[in-house]
């Protein structure tokens, strides 16, 4: 018995000392699926056209994260690329940016990249460089902001996104903007949260605060700056610089992070990174968790909604501005968060109630609002039966007359 024992205590050990000595498994590196002009779904990444530039070569990229489903809310990052720049290995293409699919592990967010446009060209294409070439007059900017307005509504009524939970970051060209792109005023009312790399905003100089015509538009949200190393990365200290400028000039929370080590790089996020670097990007994705919780800078506003006969009526839309609405639930209430202060103009719709009063002005000024209630006046009217009669006779001798005219 004791020699039995031996052998398999032998054989035990030897096992051990072998799996001691066993190379250490690869971990598969998560990276972004490619691109691809299949239709959207969990997991895959598409090439999607608004359809004021159908039949162009504008698109812009959607990522589904992995656990979608029809019936999901998902908050969205929305990103914007670099320019093209050997060093960096970028091309300024919408199909090569990652950091919003790292910032968020693939799963959870909604990920789209945003294209510049030149619509000088024909037909109309993405711009790789800058902001597009357009015709005298024409702002690449706002052309830019009003194809982002467009593809983040669709987004969001469409594929589950959470318009109280939309974020806008970018590397270099992204970076900036971040700001002179994401802060136009027909979009700047979209986002909670900002995480700007390699650069704010500008090109700019140290300590030059009015160089940052939009940063008041941020009124108060968050931002997470990053940059690589000060030595190393010639971003930094324009991305130092906005970094300041929220903290000391606009009071505004923003969290900053140099990256050690690291140059003018969108690659330092992914898995084969630093430790350093990944600690980072996983401060990054506290913060987006945070800022979701959390909501800085911005309120919400409730109340109720009532059909003509005093009851809950659930099912009704509250919307202010273009990108935020909601519903109400079963008891007729709604929440409608993530709104900065403004003076704001707040409605409802219902697709079988008419309200005599469909909207109402309010300020949202540093705090909630209660009570902000709407009631329904009458329902649609349903078509009537002569109408429903004469369409039907009209339908009929068009019929014929196309019958004898064979």
């Amino acid at each position: 018995m004791s020699s039995i024992k031996n052998v398999i205590e032998v054989t035990v050990s030897a096992v051990a000392l072998l799996a001691v000595n066993l190379p250490t498994p690869l971990v598969a590196q998560l990276v972004p699926p490619p691109v691809t002009d299949d239709a959207p779904a969990a997991g895959k990444r598409v090439r999607v056209t608004n359809p004021e530039y159908a039949g162009s070569n504008v698109y812009h990229t959607l990522y589904l994260p992995t656990d979608w489903t029809p019936d999901g809310k998902y908050p969205v990052i929305v990103e914007y690329a670099p320019n093209p720049w050997g060093p960096a290995n970028s091309t300024g293409s919408v199909d090569e940016p990652h950091l919003g699919f790292y910032q968020s592990a693939g799963e959870g967010f909604i990920w789209a990249v945003m294209p510049f446009i030149d619509t000088l060209a024909d037909p109309d294409e993405n711009a790789n460089g800058w902001w597009g070439t357009h015709p005298a007059g024409v702002d690449g900017e706002d052309v830019a902001a009003d194809y982002t307005k467009i593809g983040l509504i669709d987004i969001l009524e469409n594929y589950g996104g959470d318009g109280a939970s939309v974020f806008v970051t970018g590397f270099s060209r992204g970076a900036i903007a971040a700001g002179q792109v994401a802060l136009r005023d027909q979009l700047a009312d979209a986002w909670l949260g900002f995480l700007p790399h390699s650069h704010y905003y500008n090109i700019s100089t140290r300590n030059a605060p009015n160089r940052y015509p939009l940063a008041d538009s941020i009124a108060g949200r968050a931002s997470f700056v990053s940059a690589g190393d000060r030595a190393l990365d010639g971003g930094f200290f324009s991305s130092e610089d906005g970094y300041e400028t929220l903290r000391d000039h606009l009071g505004f929370p923003v969290e900053f992070r140099e990256l050690p080590g690291v140059g003018h790089d969108q690659f330092w996020i992914q898995d084969d990174a630093s430790a350093t670097s990944l600690a980072i990007r996983q401060e990054m994705r506290d913060w987006l968790a945070d800022t979701i919780a959390n909501r800085p800078g911005t309120s919400s506003v409730a109340g109720n909604v009532t059909d003509p006969t005093g009851n809950s009526l659930a099912g009704a839309r509250i919307q202010s501005g273009d990108t935020h609405w909601t519903y109400t639930n079963a008891s007729g209430f709604y929440e409608l968060p993530s709104l900065v202060d403004s003076e704001r103009l707040l409605s409802v719709s219902h697709p079988d109630y008419l309200f005599l009063e469909p909207s109402q002005t309010i300020t949202i000024a540093g705090a909630d609002l209660a009570n902000q209630n709407f009631a329904a006046s009458a329902m649609v009217p349903e078509p009537s039966s002569c109408l429903l009669v004469a369409t039907a006779v009209l339908l009929l001798a068009s019929s014929r007359q196309r019958h004898h005219s064979i």
